[in-house]
């Protein structure tokens, strides 16, 4: 009798915990908008549209990883896209902000390295490339790109810019010098150029440094 009432407690307790189970288990929720770019995939799996788009889907709600997936699956396709009328620049800037979202920084570097082979002169890659590789600590692969820049393009004043504030987040012990010799080369290009009164209020800035240094 005691093993028969034991045995009755203990199925009567797995109920109740099973019961518990049920009761605490999260509804499935299904994404509507998902949803329906999957089934768009489904009915064209060769299209690298439905693919795209699920991979832009992917990345808004933070899913790096699918992502990744998908975006792998367009650029897979290479003929496909252009044949589809898919922007190569929509897919580059999806790929970088994938990677640095999902802190694949090297990824987001190789990225950039790999368009500039096609775009040397591709200068927003170059300035990002350039910020990427600040942001790893690598101040001289850093200090390359932002010189390359100016070297491609000399009469580009705003690149002087980037160079001369490069220069300043560093630690260099002539970053100073560097950076007033930019911001002079700015002031002859556009001497009434956008930038110009921070330009002369940050040359005043590093004189009057100076100044102060030597007394």
């Amino acid at each position: 009798m005691r093993q028969g009432r034991w045995l009755g407690m203990v199925i009567a307790l797995g109920a109740l915990l099973a019961q518990a189970g049920c009761a605490t288990k999260a509804p499935v929720v299904v994404d509507p908008v998902l949803a329906a770019a999957r089934q768009r995939l489904v009915k064209n799996p060769g299209d690298p549209r439905p693919q795209l788009a699920l991979a832009e889907l992917y990345f808004q709600r933070h899913d790096y990883l699918r992502a990744t997936q998908y975006l792998s699956l367009v650029e897979d396709q290479a003929a496909r896209q252009r044949r589809e009328g898919i922007d190569a620049e929509r897919v580059f800037q999806l790929g970088v902000l994938i990677a640095v979202h999902g802190q694949h920084y090297s990824q987001a570097i190789r990225r950039c390295e790999a368009r500039l082979e096609q775009v040397m002169e591709d200068h927003r890659t170059r300035g990002l490339l350039a910020s990427l590789l600040e942001a790893i600590g690598d101040e001289l692969a850093a200090e390359r790109q932002w010189r390359l820049m100016v070297a491609l393009q000399p009469k580009e004043a705003s690149h002087l810019l980037s160079l001369a504030r490069f220069y300043q987040r560093t630690e260099r012990v002539d970053r100073n010098q560097l950076a007033q010799r930019l911001y002079s080369r700015y002031l002859e290009l556009e001497p009434a150029g956008p930038e110009a009164a921070r330009v002369k209020a940050a040359l005043r800035l590093q004189q009057l440094d100076e100044t102060l240094a030597s007394e």
